[in-house]
């Protein structure tokens, strides 16, 4: 019995389909009219071969304006992802001394933060 593994798995466009070539396991291609129909036929012919189980790493070519472009907004959403755990240490910050030193009621603390005091209570809960 074979040993499921990790593989690559080389994703590409043509004209109306995808194809994908696993590396590392001879013969086995798939296609797909989009991508994720492309992953699920690679998946089932990964099990057909006895490899269900395979870890499989995921190369998608895309000509070089459109690898720009998502490129793009990958730096955008890790950019905003940083910026948001940012936002909800001060938050919790500021939620730490408005109910603490400040002593503000729950109520008070949200409507200065603008948030909902269910989204307070959550944070104050975390911050203990």
């Amino acid at each position: 019995m074979k040993r499921p593994g990790r593989y690559t798995v080389r994703y590409r466009r043509t004209e109306a389909w995808w194809e994908a070539k696993v590396e590392g396991a001879p013969r086995l291609e798939a296609t797909g009219r989009s991508l994720s129909q492309t992953r699920k036929h690679v998946r089932m012919m990964l099990a057909l071969d006895g490899l269900g189980g395979a870890v499989l790493v995921e190369d998608v070519r895309l000509p070089p304006a459109l690898q720009r472009a998502l490129d793009r907004v990958r730096e955008a959403r890790a950019k905003a992802s940083l910026a948001g755990a940012a936002e909800q240490a001060a938050t919790v910050a500021a939620l730490r001394l408005l109910l603490g030193r400040g002593r503000l009621s729950v109520r008070d603390a949200a409507d200065l933060l603008q948030l909902g005091k269910s989204q307070v209570c959550e944070l104050a809960a975390r911050a203990k």
